[in-house]
């Protein structure tokens, strides 16, 4: 464990830190897909151990195997959404 602080934003954006204390986890990262022990420095494919287990990942995301949990109907396209923030009456 490390002590680092309690971050605080004032209005003008200055950060004040006090005492506080966090995890820091040692145990070694691993692909996201087949669970490899990885390492993140030199790896084009992080957080990947690569290329394959990327591109298997991206196959489920496109294939429909992977979802963000929502409810039927609740898209919007970004132009929805800009027009949402440009008028929020809409």
């Amino acid at each position: 464990m490390r002590t680092v602080g309690e971050c605080r934003f004032s209005h003008d954006g200055i950060v004040v830190i006090r005492n506080s204390t966090i995890e820091i986890s040692t145990s070694p990262m691993r692909c996201a897909y087949c669970g490899k022990e990885i390492s993140k420095e030199n790896n084009p494919f992080f957080p990947f151990c690569s290329e394959r287990c990327q591109l298997i990942d991206l196959d489920k995301w496109l294939s429909g195997d992977y979802v963000v949990p929502g409810k039927d109907g609740e898209y919007r396209s970004a132009d929805e959404e800009l027009s949402q923030k440009q008028d929020p009456k809409k």
